[in-house]
Protein backbone atom coordinates (compact mmCIF):
# COMPACT_ATOMS: atom_id res chain seq x y z
CA UNK A 1 0.00 0.00 0.00
CA UNK A 2 1.39 3.20 -1.26
CA UNK A 3 0.30 6.26 1.54
CA UNK A 4 -0.89 9.35 -0.26
CA UNK A 5 1.30 12.21 -0.74
CA UNK A 6 0.14 15.74 0.54
CA UNK A 7 -0.51 18.60 -2.13
CA UNK A 8 1.86 21.15 -2.23
CA UNK A 9 -0.49 23.66 -1.39
CA UNK A 10 -1.88 21.40 1.72
CA UNK A 11 -1.72 24.47 4.86
CA UNK A 12 -3.61 27.15 2.29
CA UNK A 13 -6.06 24.18 1.52
CA UNK A 14 -6.98 23.20 4.70
CA UNK A 15 -7.44 26.79 6.07
CA UNK A 16 -9.59 26.97 2.77
CA UNK A 17 -11.61 24.07 3.83
CA UNK A 18 -12.16 25.18 7.56
CA UNK A 19 -13.20 28.60 6.31
CA UNK A 20 -16.67 26.61 4.44
CA UNK A 21 -17.43 25.39 8.75
CA UNK A 22 -18.57 22.10 6.75
CA UNK A 23 -16.40 19.20 8.27
CA UNK A 24 -18.39 17.34 11.30
CA UNK A 25 -21.99 18.98 10.79
CA UNK A 26 -25.06 17.06 10.82
CA UNK A 27 -26.43 15.25 7.42
CA UNK A 28 -27.88 17.66 4.93
CA UNK A 29 -30.96 16.30 2.58
CA UNK A 30 -29.36 18.35 -0.54
CA UNK A 31 -25.88 16.70 0.00
CA UNK A 32 -27.46 13.31 0.29
CA UNK A 33 -30.23 13.85 -2.76
CA UNK A 34 -26.60 13.93 -4.68
CA UNK A 35 -25.07 10.72 -3.51
CA UNK A 36 -28.08 8.49 -4.10
CA UNK A 37 -28.30 10.01 -8.04
CA UNK A 38 -24.95 9.49 -8.22
CA UNK A 39 -25.58 5.73 -6.64
CA UNK A 40 -28.05 5.05 -9.08
CA UNK A 41 -26.41 6.73 -12.21
CA UNK A 42 -23.18 4.57 -11.75
CA UNK A 43 -25.12 1.54 -10.60
CA UNK A 44 -22.67 1.64 -7.29
CA UNK A 45 -24.10 0.24 -3.69
CA UNK A 46 -21.64 2.80 -1.64
CA UNK A 47 -21.67 7.07 -2.68
CA UNK A 48 -19.65 9.26 -1.06
CA UNK A 49 -19.26 13.45 -0.26
CA UNK A 50 -15.63 12.44 1.00
CA UNK A 51 -13.66 16.09 2.58
CA UNK A 52 -10.19 15.72 3.52
CA UNK A 53 -8.41 17.48 6.87
CA UNK A 54 -5.18 16.71 8.39
CA UNK A 55 -5.90 12.86 9.71
CA UNK A 56 -8.77 12.07 8.31
CA UNK A 57 -11.70 11.98 5.36
CA UNK A 58 -14.90 12.89 6.70
CA UNK A 59 -18.28 12.26 5.04
CA UNK A 60 -20.87 14.99 4.54
CA UNK A 61 -22.52 12.26 2.75
CA UNK A 62 -22.92 8.71 2.69
CA UNK A 63 -25.54 6.97 0.61
CA UNK A 64 -24.93 2.68 1.15
CA UNK A 65 -22.12 3.32 4.07
CA UNK A 66 -22.68 3.51 7.82
CA UNK A 67 -19.25 5.19 9.08
CA UNK A 68 -18.88 8.81 9.15
CA UNK A 69 -15.31 9.30 8.34
CA UNK A 70 -11.42 6.64 8.16
CA UNK A 71 -8.17 7.57 8.76
CA UNK A 72 -6.72 9.46 5.63
CA UNK A 73 -3.34 7.14 5.05
CA UNK A 74 -5.97 4.39 3.88
CA UNK A 75 -8.38 7.08 1.89
CA UNK A 76 -8.66 6.67 -1.77
CA UNK A 77 -9.50 10.24 -2.13
CA UNK A 78 -6.57 11.38 -0.46
CA UNK A 79 -4.84 9.99 -3.61
CA UNK A 80 -7.53 11.63 -5.92
CA UNK A 81 -7.05 15.36 -4.44
CA UNK A 82 -3.40 15.40 -5.83
CA UNK A 83 -4.44 15.62 -9.41
CA UNK A 84 -7.42 17.89 -8.99
CA UNK A 85 -7.77 18.55 -12.52
CA UNK A 86 -8.24 14.96 -13.62
CA UNK A 87 -10.92 11.93 -12.23
CA UNK A 88 -9.54 9.53 -10.67
CA UNK A 89 -10.98 5.73 -11.43
CA UNK A 90 -9.55 2.63 -9.61
CA UNK A 91 -11.47 -0.54 -11.69
CA UNK A 92 -10.11 -3.02 -9.73
CA UNK A 93 -8.32 -2.21 -6.52
CA UNK A 94 -6.87 -5.43 -6.20
CA UNK A 95 -4.54 -5.01 -9.49
CA UNK A 96 -3.53 -1.37 -8.54
CA UNK A 97 0.17 -1.86 -6.53
CA UNK A 98 -1.36 1.55 -4.33
CA UNK A 99 -3.97 0.11 -2.97
CA UNK A 100 -3.78 -4.26 -3.39
CA UNK A 101 -3.33 -4.61 0.30
CA UNK A 102 -5.07 -1.56 1.46
CA UNK A 103 -7.45 -2.05 4.66
CA UNK A 104 -10.69 -1.07 2.87
CA UNK A 105 -9.45 -3.09 -0.05
CA UNK A 106 -9.07 -6.15 1.95
CA UNK A 107 -11.95 -5.94 4.49
CA UNK A 108 -15.11 -4.15 4.80
CA UNK A 109 -16.40 -1.99 3.26
CA UNK A 110 -14.29 -3.57 0.89
CA UNK A 111 -13.62 -0.82 -2.24
CA UNK A 112 -12.66 -2.74 -5.66
CA UNK A 113 -13.73 -0.33 -7.89
CA UNK A 114 -13.45 3.73 -6.83
CA UNK A 115 -14.49 6.41 -9.24
CA UNK A 116 -13.66 10.00 -7.66
CA UNK A 117 -14.22 13.29 -9.25
CA UNK A 118 -12.06 16.01 -7.18
CA UNK A 119 -14.40 18.90 -5.42
CA UNK A 120 -12.37 21.88 -6.24
CA UNK A 121 -13.60 25.56 -5.28
CA UNK A 122 -12.98 28.76 -7.43
CA UNK A 123 -9.29 29.03 -5.92
CA UNK A 124 -8.24 26.03 -7.23
CA UNK A 125 -8.10 24.31 -3.88
CA UNK A 126 -9.26 20.46 -3.82
CA UNK A 127 -11.35 19.40 -0.31
CA UNK A 128 -12.00 15.92 -1.43
CA UNK A 129 -14.29 14.27 -3.72
CA UNK A 130 -17.46 13.12 -4.72
CA UNK A 131 -17.33 9.23 -5.43
CA UNK A 132 -18.88 5.49 -6.14
CA UNK A 133 -18.02 2.76 -4.69
CA UNK A 134 -18.74 -1.40 -5.40
CA UNK A 135 -17.40 -4.56 -3.77
CA UNK A 136 -16.35 -5.83 -7.64
CA UNK A 137 -14.47 -4.47 -10.46
CA UNK A 138 -16.56 -2.36 -12.34
CA UNK A 139 -15.96 0.89 -15.29
CA UNK A 140 -18.19 3.25 -15.95
CA UNK A 141 -19.33 4.92 -19.34
CA UNK A 142 -18.14 8.16 -20.94
CA UNK A 143 -22.02 9.39 -19.92
CA UNK A 144 -21.72 8.35 -16.40
CA UNK A 145 -18.36 9.45 -15.94
CA UNK A 146 -19.99 13.46 -17.26
CA UNK A 147 -23.02 12.44 -15.08
CA UNK A 148 -20.58 12.49 -12.21
CA UNK A 149 -18.52 15.32 -12.90
CA UNK A 150 -22.18 17.12 -13.06
CA UNK A 151 -23.29 16.34 -9.71
CA UNK A 152 -19.74 17.06 -8.37
CA UNK A 153 -19.95 20.79 -9.63
CA UNK A 154 -23.70 20.24 -7.67
CA UNK A 155 -22.00 19.55 -4.40
CA UNK A 156 -19.30 22.44 -4.81
CA UNK A 157 -22.05 24.72 -5.72
CA UNK A 158 -23.76 23.42 -2.68
CA UNK A 159 -20.63 24.13 -0.40
CA UNK A 160 -20.75 27.27 -1.61
CA UNK A 161 -24.18 28.82 -1.29
CA UNK A 162 -23.94 27.24 2.34
CA UNK A 163 -20.54 29.29 3.07
CA UNK A 164 -22.44 32.27 1.43
CA UNK A 165 -25.37 31.76 4.29
CA UNK A 166 -23.31 31.01 6.77
CA UNK A 167 -21.85 34.38 6.39
CA UNK A 168 -24.61 36.00 5.69
CA UNK A 169 -26.02 34.83 8.97
CA UNK A 170 -22.82 35.21 11.13
CA UNK A 171 -23.26 39.03 9.00
CA UNK A 172 -26.81 39.49 10.26
CA UNK A 173 -25.47 38.09 14.20
CA UNK A 174 -23.19 40.57 13.87
CA UNK A 175 -25.88 43.49 13.00
CA UNK A 176 -28.33 42.09 15.42
CA UNK A 177 -25.21 42.34 18.06
CA UNK A 178 -24.14 45.89 16.97
CA UNK A 179 -27.91 46.75 16.69
CA UNK A 180 -28.59 45.48 20.63
CA UNK A 181 -25.35 47.83 21.08
CA UNK A 182 -26.77 50.75 19.78
CA UNK A 183 -30.04 50.10 21.34
CA UNK A 184 -27.81 49.74 24.95
CA UNK A 185 -26.02 52.86 23.97
CA UNK A 186 -28.86 54.78 22.71
CA UNK A 187 -30.46 54.00 26.20
CA UNK A 188 -27.64 54.53 28.06
CA UNK A 189 -26.99 57.99 25.93
CA UNK A 190 -30.83 58.44 26.75
CA UNK A 191 -30.02 58.42 30.40
CA UNK A 192 -27.28 59.90 30.51
CA UNK A 193 -28.62 63.59 29.10
CA UNK A 194 -31.40 62.93 31.39
CA UNK A 195 -28.91 62.97 34.67
CA UNK A 196 -27.08 65.71 32.20
CA UNK A 197 -30.50 67.47 32.29
CA UNK A 198 -31.71 66.92 35.71
CA UNK A 199 -28.43 68.04 37.21
CA UNK A 200 -28.37 71.20 34.63
CA UNK A 201 -31.74 72.11 36.18
CA UNK A 202 -30.83 71.52 39.44
CA UNK A 203 -27.63 73.48 39.06
CA UNK A 204 -29.33 76.29 37.31
CA UNK A 205 -31.99 76.49 40.47
CA UNK A 206 -29.28 76.51 42.76
CA UNK A 207 -27.26 79.08 41.04
CA UNK A 208 -29.84 81.27 39.88
CA UNK A 209 -31.81 81.10 43.25
CA UNK A 210 -28.80 83.58 44.91
CA UNK A 211 -28.21 84.88 42.16
CA UNK A 212 -31.33 86.47 42.01
CA UNK A 213 -31.11 87.77 45.65
CA UNK A 214 -28.17 89.37 44.71
CA UNK A 215 -29.52 91.50 41.25
CA UNK A 216 -32.64 92.28 42.73
CA UNK A 217 -31.14 93.92 46.29
CA UNK A 218 -28.70 95.21 44.39
CA UNK A 219 -31.65 96.87 42.05
CA UNK A 220 -33.48 97.37 45.38
CA UNK A 221 -30.30 99.82 46.31
CA UNK A 222 -29.47 101.44 43.01
CA UNK A 223 -33.62 102.44 43.62
CA UNK A 224 -33.04 104.26 46.84
CA UNK A 225 -30.87 106.93 45.58
CA UNK A 226 -27.69 106.00 46.79
CA UNK A 227 -24.65 108.52 47.43
CA UNK A 228 -22.35 108.89 44.48
CA UNK A 229 -19.48 106.83 46.20
CA UNK A 230 -21.68 104.11 46.41
CA UNK A 231 -23.33 104.13 43.44
CA UNK A 232 -20.65 102.76 41.45
CA UNK A 233 -20.21 99.95 43.55
CA UNK A 234 -23.56 98.84 43.00
CA UNK A 235 -23.21 98.95 39.26
CA UNK A 236 -20.19 97.00 39.17
CA UNK A 237 -21.78 94.70 41.66
CA UNK A 238 -25.08 94.81 39.27
CA UNK A 239 -22.49 94.25 35.96
CA UNK A 240 -20.64 91.50 37.97
CA UNK A 241 -23.98 89.84 38.15
CA UNK A 242 -25.54 90.12 34.90
CA UNK A 243 -22.22 88.58 33.52
CA UNK A 244 -22.53 85.80 35.89
CA UNK A 245 -26.21 85.10 34.35
CA UNK A 246 -25.18 85.39 30.73
CA UNK A 247 -22.59 83.23 31.43
CA UNK A 248 -24.97 80.52 33.04
CA UNK A 249 -27.55 81.21 30.09
CA UNK A 250 -24.82 80.25 27.40
CA UNK A 251 -23.74 76.91 29.16
CA UNK A 252 -27.49 75.81 29.43
CA UNK A 253 -28.87 77.13 25.94
CA UNK A 254 -24.99 74.87 24.68
CA UNK A 255 -26.58 72.11 26.93
CA UNK A 256 -30.14 72.20 25.32
CA UNK A 257 -28.78 72.58 21.60
CA UNK A 258 -26.69 69.42 22.32
CA UNK A 259 -29.57 67.58 24.00
CA UNK A 260 -31.41 68.24 20.51
CA UNK A 261 -34.42 70.39 22.70
CA UNK A 262 -34.04 73.17 20.89
CA UNK A 263 -38.10 73.73 19.15
CA UNK A 264 -37.89 76.67 16.18
CA UNK A 265 -40.95 78.89 15.76
CA UNK A 266 -42.64 79.98 12.64
CA UNK A 267 -44.37 83.35 13.52
CA UNK A 268 -44.21 86.57 11.61
CA UNK A 269 -41.08 88.60 12.59
CA UNK A 270 -40.06 92.23 11.88
CA UNK A 271 -36.37 91.72 10.82
CA UNK A 272 -36.17 96.20 11.26
CA UNK A 273 -37.73 96.13 14.24
CA UNK A 274 -35.19 93.04 15.88
CA UNK A 275 -32.25 95.13 14.51
CA UNK A 276 -33.28 98.10 16.24
CA UNK A 277 -33.79 96.30 19.25
CA UNK A 278 -30.82 94.75 19.32
CA UNK A 279 -28.84 97.81 18.59
CA UNK A 280 -30.78 99.50 21.65
CA UNK A 281 -29.62 96.58 23.80
CA UNK A 282 -25.65 96.86 23.17
CA UNK A 283 -26.05 100.46 22.57
CA UNK A 284 -25.08 101.65 26.32
CA UNK A 285 -22.02 99.30 26.72
CA UNK A 286 -20.67 99.78 23.29
CA UNK A 287 -20.58 103.46 24.20
CA UNK A 288 -18.94 103.10 27.11
CA UNK A 289 -16.21 100.92 24.94
CA UNK A 290 -16.32 104.37 22.47
CA UNK A 291 -18.24 102.30 19.82
CA UNK A 292 -20.99 103.33 17.60
CA UNK A 293 -23.42 100.76 15.80
CA UNK A 294 -25.22 101.38 12.43
CA UNK A 295 -27.27 99.76 10.64
CA UNK A 296 -28.40 99.01 6.85
CA UNK A 297 -31.33 97.31 6.14
CA UNK A 298 -32.44 96.68 2.71
CA UNK A 299 -35.95 98.38 2.20
CA UNK A 300 -37.09 95.44 0.49
CA UNK A 301 -37.15 93.07 3.30
CA UNK A 302 -40.99 93.31 4.16
CA UNK A 303 -42.34 93.06 7.98
CA UNK A 304 -44.45 89.75 7.15
CA UNK A 305 -41.85 87.10 7.12
CA UNK A 306 -42.17 83.75 9.13
CA UNK A 307 -39.73 82.56 11.37
CA UNK A 308 -38.25 82.30 14.67
CA UNK A 309 -37.32 85.84 16.15
CA UNK A 310 -36.34 84.74 19.52
CA UNK A 311 -33.26 82.68 17.99
CA UNK A 312 -32.73 85.35 15.16
CA UNK A 313 -32.14 87.82 18.11
CA UNK A 314 -30.31 85.54 19.92
CA UNK A 315 -27.79 84.84 16.71
CA UNK A 316 -27.31 88.49 15.84
CA UNK A 317 -26.91 90.00 19.16
CA UNK A 318 -24.57 86.84 20.21
CA UNK A 319 -22.33 88.47 17.08
CA UNK A 320 -23.08 92.06 17.93
CA UNK A 321 -22.03 91.25 22.01
CA UNK A 322 -18.85 89.84 20.66
CA UNK A 323 -18.14 92.59 18.08
CA UNK A 324 -18.53 95.48 20.52
CA UNK A 325 -16.44 93.36 23.38
CA UNK A 326 -13.40 93.29 21.21
CA UNK A 327 -13.73 96.89 19.70
CA UNK A 328 -12.47 100.02 21.29
CA UNK A 329 -13.65 102.97 19.96
CA UNK A 330 -14.72 101.67 16.52
CA UNK A 331 -17.84 101.01 14.75
CA UNK A 332 -20.03 97.33 14.39
CA UNK A 333 -22.28 97.47 11.41
CA UNK A 334 -25.17 95.25 10.97
CA UNK A 335 -26.86 94.62 7.09
CA UNK A 336 -29.43 92.50 6.49
CA UNK A 337 -29.71 92.25 2.21
CA UNK A 338 -32.38 90.77 0.54
CA UNK A 339 -30.84 88.53 -1.92
CA UNK A 340 -33.76 86.25 -3.23
CA UNK A 341 -37.26 87.47 -3.68
CA UNK A 342 -38.98 84.46 -4.70
CA UNK A 343 -43.14 83.83 -4.46
CA UNK A 344 -43.02 82.24 -1.27
CA UNK A 345 -39.59 82.68 -0.01
CA UNK A 346 -37.29 85.65 0.94
CA UNK A 347 -33.91 85.04 1.73
CA UNK A 348 -31.82 87.63 3.37
CA UNK A 349 -27.81 87.61 4.19
CA UNK A 350 -26.81 89.13 7.39
CA UNK A 351 -23.64 90.84 7.83
CA UNK A 352 -21.75 91.87 11.43
CA UNK A 353 -18.79 93.41 10.81
CA UNK A 354 -16.65 95.29 13.26
CA UNK A 355 -13.80 97.30 13.55
CA UNK A 356 -11.97 96.02 16.44
CA UNK A 357 -8.43 93.25 17.32
CA UNK A 358 -9.64 90.87 14.33
CA UNK A 359 -8.51 87.32 14.63
CA UNK A 360 -5.08 85.92 13.62
CA UNK A 361 -5.88 83.15 10.47
CA UNK A 362 -4.53 80.11 12.46
CA UNK A 363 -7.07 80.83 15.19
CA UNK A 364 -10.35 80.93 12.79
CA UNK A 365 -10.86 77.25 12.68
CA UNK A 366 -10.88 76.87 16.13
CA UNK A 367 -12.88 79.76 17.27
CA UNK A 368 -16.53 77.83 16.32
CA UNK A 369 -15.13 74.61 18.74
CA UNK A 370 -16.74 74.93 22.26
CA UNK A 371 -15.18 76.59 25.22
CA UNK A 372 -12.67 78.16 22.56
CA UNK A 373 -11.20 81.43 21.76
CA UNK A 374 -8.92 83.22 19.81
CA UNK A 375 -5.87 82.82 22.90
CA UNK A 376 -5.79 82.28 26.15
CA UNK A 377 -4.64 86.10 26.08
CA UNK A 378 -8.00 86.87 24.80
CA UNK A 379 -9.95 85.04 27.24
CA UNK A 380 -7.86 86.76 30.34
CA UNK A 381 -8.55 89.95 28.81
CA UNK A 382 -12.25 89.77 27.86
CA UNK A 383 -13.32 86.95 29.60
CA UNK A 384 -16.45 84.64 28.17
CA UNK A 385 -17.18 81.14 28.05
CA UNK A 386 -16.08 80.79 24.78
CA UNK A 387 -19.63 79.08 24.02
CA UNK A 388 -21.12 82.27 22.17
CA UNK A 389 -20.10 81.35 18.88
CA UNK A 390 -20.44 77.85 18.99
CA UNK A 391 -23.86 78.19 20.23
CA UNK A 392 -24.19 80.30 17.51
CA UNK A 393 -23.29 78.32 14.68
CA UNK A 394 -25.31 75.30 15.90
CA UNK A 395 -28.43 77.33 16.30
CA UNK A 396 -27.89 78.23 12.82
CA UNK A 397 -27.39 74.94 11.26
CA UNK A 398 -30.95 73.94 12.75
CA UNK A 399 -32.21 77.01 9.72
CA UNK A 400 -29.68 74.82 7.47
CA UNK A 401 -27.50 77.56 6.84
CA UNK A 402 -23.66 78.25 8.33
CA UNK A 403 -21.61 81.03 9.87
CA UNK A 404 -18.99 82.55 7.69
CA UNK A 405 -16.53 84.83 8.87
CA UNK A 406 -13.11 86.70 7.38
CA UNK A 407 -10.88 88.59 9.87
CA UNK A 408 -7.32 89.91 9.74
CA UNK A 409 -5.69 90.95 12.86
CA UNK A 410 -5.30 94.36 14.38
CA UNK A 411 -8.21 95.34 11.25
CA UNK A 412 -11.41 93.68 12.23
CA UNK A 413 -13.90 90.97 11.45
CA UNK A 414 -16.94 90.05 9.53
CA UNK A 415 -19.18 86.94 10.25
CA UNK A 416 -22.08 86.27 7.83
CA UNK A 417 -24.96 83.88 7.10
CA UNK A 418 -27.96 83.73 5.21
CA UNK A 419 -31.38 82.79 5.99
CA UNK A 420 -34.36 81.74 4.20
CA UNK A 421 -37.93 82.58 5.57
CA UNK A 422 -41.99 82.19 4.57
CA UNK A 423 -43.96 84.91 3.46
CA UNK A 424 -46.34 85.42 5.55
CA UNK A 425 -50.16 87.06 5.32
CA UNK A 426 -50.31 90.17 7.15
CA UNK A 427 -52.39 90.05 9.94
CA UNK A 428 -54.03 92.67 11.74
CA UNK A 429 -53.09 92.63 15.35
CA UNK A 430 -55.73 91.17 17.33
CA UNK A 431 -56.91 93.43 20.00
CA UNK A 432 -55.70 92.52 23.35
CA UNK A 433 -57.23 93.80 26.59
CA UNK A 434 -56.43 96.90 28.11
CA UNK A 435 -53.60 96.58 29.99
CA UNK A 436 -53.89 99.20 32.91
CA UNK A 437 -51.23 102.20 33.57
CA UNK A 438 -50.98 101.42 37.05
CA UNK A 439 -51.76 98.29 38.80
CA UNK A 440 -53.31 99.74 42.01
CA UNK A 441 -55.85 97.80 43.96
CA UNK A 442 -55.19 94.02 42.39
CA UNK A 443 -54.83 91.22 44.91
CA UNK A 444 -51.67 89.16 44.36
CA UNK A 445 -50.92 86.10 46.47
CA UNK A 446 -46.78 84.96 46.07
CA UNK A 447 -45.62 81.99 48.23
CA UNK A 448 -41.95 81.35 48.15
CA UNK A 449 -39.71 79.43 50.47
CA UNK A 450 -36.67 81.82 50.23
CA UNK A 451 -37.27 85.30 52.46
CA UNK A 452 -35.08 87.53 50.20
CA UNK A 453 -37.30 86.33 46.91
CA UNK A 454 -40.17 86.84 48.87
CA UNK A 455 -39.16 90.19 49.70
CA UNK A 456 -37.65 91.40 46.31
CA UNK A 457 -41.27 90.07 44.60
CA UNK A 458 -43.25 91.73 47.24
CA UNK A 459 -40.80 94.97 46.77
CA UNK A 460 -41.56 95.28 42.86
CA UNK A 461 -44.97 94.53 43.35
CA UNK A 462 -46.42 97.19 45.54
CA UNK A 463 -44.16 99.73 43.82
CA UNK A 464 -46.66 99.45 41.47
CA UNK A 465 -49.44 99.62 43.92
CA UNK A 466 -50.14 96.27 43.99
CA UNK A 467 -51.82 94.48 47.43
CA UNK A 468 -49.50 91.71 48.25
CA UNK A 469 -50.26 88.62 50.63
CA UNK A 470 -46.82 86.97 50.52
CA UNK A 471 -46.36 83.45 52.32
CA UNK A 472 -43.17 81.14 53.21
CA UNK A 473 -45.38 78.10 53.69
CA UNK A 474 -47.45 76.79 50.92
CA UNK A 475 -49.93 75.15 53.34
CA UNK A 476 -50.86 78.83 54.54
CA UNK A 477 -50.86 80.24 50.99
CA UNK A 478 -53.31 77.06 49.77
CA UNK A 479 -55.58 78.08 52.68
CA UNK A 480 -55.35 82.15 52.24
CA UNK A 481 -56.35 81.33 48.41
CA UNK A 482 -59.15 79.37 49.45
CA UNK A 483 -61.23 82.10 51.70
CA UNK A 484 -59.34 85.52 50.09
CA UNK A 485 -60.69 86.58 46.93
CA UNK A 486 -57.09 87.52 44.50
CA UNK A 487 -56.70 88.51 41.09
CA UNK A 488 -53.11 86.34 40.19
CA UNK A 489 -51.20 83.49 42.29
CA UNK A 490 -47.29 83.66 41.83
CA UNK A 491 -46.14 80.24 43.28
CA UNK A 492 -42.58 78.84 43.49
CA UNK A 493 -41.79 75.58 42.01
CA UNK A 494 -39.71 73.84 44.60
CA UNK A 495 -40.37 74.52 47.98
CA UNK A 496 -40.11 71.55 50.67
CA UNK A 497 -43.17 71.21 52.07
CA UNK A 498 -45.19 71.39 48.93
CA UNK A 499 -44.04 71.82 45.67
CA UNK A 500 -45.46 74.64 43.26
CA UNK A 501 -47.19 72.01 41.09
CA UNK A 502 -48.44 70.02 43.65
CA UNK A 503 -49.94 73.90 45.12
CA UNK A 504 -51.43 74.35 41.48
CA UNK A 505 -53.54 71.00 41.39
CA UNK A 506 -54.73 71.98 44.38
CA UNK A 507 -55.70 75.57 43.87
CA UNK A 508 -57.65 74.40 40.86
CA UNK A 509 -59.87 71.92 42.63
CA UNK A 510 -61.71 75.18 43.53
CA UNK A 511 -60.69 78.07 41.19
CA UNK A 512 -59.88 76.97 37.89
CA UNK A 513 -59.63 80.18 36.14
CA UNK A 514 -57.43 82.02 38.26
CA UNK A 515 -54.55 83.15 36.59
CA UNK A 516 -51.45 81.22 38.48
CA UNK A 517 -47.79 81.80 37.27
CA UNK A 518 -44.86 79.78 37.90
CA UNK A 519 -41.74 81.65 39.44
CA UNK A 520 -38.44 79.28 38.93
CA UNK A 521 -34.78 79.35 38.34
CA UNK A 522 -35.09 76.40 36.39
CA UNK A 523 -35.91 77.68 32.70
CA UNK A 524 -35.93 74.64 30.87
CA UNK A 525 -37.92 73.73 28.20
CA UNK A 526 -38.91 70.60 30.10
CA UNK A 527 -39.91 72.39 33.18
CA UNK A 528 -42.02 75.00 31.04
CA UNK A 529 -43.82 71.83 29.10
CA UNK A 530 -44.65 70.77 32.50
CA UNK A 531 -45.75 74.26 33.91
CA UNK A 532 -48.70 74.09 31.33
CA UNK A 533 -49.19 70.35 31.82
CA UNK A 534 -49.85 71.11 35.46
CA UNK A 535 -52.22 73.94 34.54
CA UNK A 536 -50.51 77.05 35.23
CA UNK A 537 -50.79 79.95 32.96
CA UNK A 538 -48.01 81.34 32.83
CA UNK A 539 -44.19 81.59 34.04
CA UNK A 540 -41.87 84.19 35.56
CA UNK A 541 -37.87 83.44 35.76
CA UNK A 542 -35.60 83.99 38.65
CA UNK A 543 -33.63 86.27 38.11
CA UNK A 544 -36.28 88.35 36.41
CA UNK A 545 -36.52 91.89 35.05
CA UNK A 546 -38.76 94.44 35.81
CA UNK A 547 -40.34 94.05 31.88
CA UNK A 548 -40.54 89.91 32.55
CA UNK A 549 -42.83 91.16 35.33
CA UNK A 550 -44.80 93.49 33.41
CA UNK A 551 -45.20 91.21 30.68
CA UNK A 552 -46.99 88.96 32.84
CA UNK A 553 -49.17 91.44 35.18
CA UNK A 554 -49.95 93.22 31.93
CA UNK A 555 -51.25 90.23 30.57
CA UNK A 556 -53.14 88.84 33.36
CA UNK A 557 -54.03 91.82 35.39
CA UNK A 558 -56.54 93.22 32.94
CA UNK A 559 -59.38 95.97 33.75
CA UNK A 560 -61.75 93.17 33.83
CA UNK A 561 -60.37 91.67 36.93
CA UNK A 562 -60.57 94.21 39.60
CA UNK A 563 -62.12 92.98 42.44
Amino acid sequence: MKLPILPSNEVERLNVLKDYSILDTLPEKDFDDITKIASEICQTPISLVSLIDEKRQWFKSSFGLNTRETPREVSFCAHAIITPEESFIIPDATKDERFFDNPLTTGAPYVIFYAGIPLVNSDGFPFGTLCVIDSKPKNLTEEQVIALKALANQVMSQLELRKKALNLQQIRNTLEKKNEELVLAKSNLEEALKAKSIFLSMMSHEIRTPLHAILGNIQLLLEESPRPDQEQPLKVLKFTGETLLSILNDILDFSKIEAGKVDLEEIQLDIHNLIENIITINLQKAQERGNVITAMIDPGIKPDLLGDPTRLVQIINNLVSNAVKFTQNGEIAIKAILIENSAGFNTVSFQISDTGIGIEKEALSRIFEEFSQASNKTTRKFGGTGLGLTITKKLLSLFKSDLRVTSELGTGSIFSFDLTFKKGIKKAPKAEPEAPKDFTGFKVLAVDDNEINLKLISHNLTKKGIIVSKFISPIDALESAKSEKYDLLLLDLQMPEMSGFELCAEIRKFSPDIPIIATSADNTRETSEEVVRAGMNDSLPKPHTDKDLLRVLSKYLVKTSVS
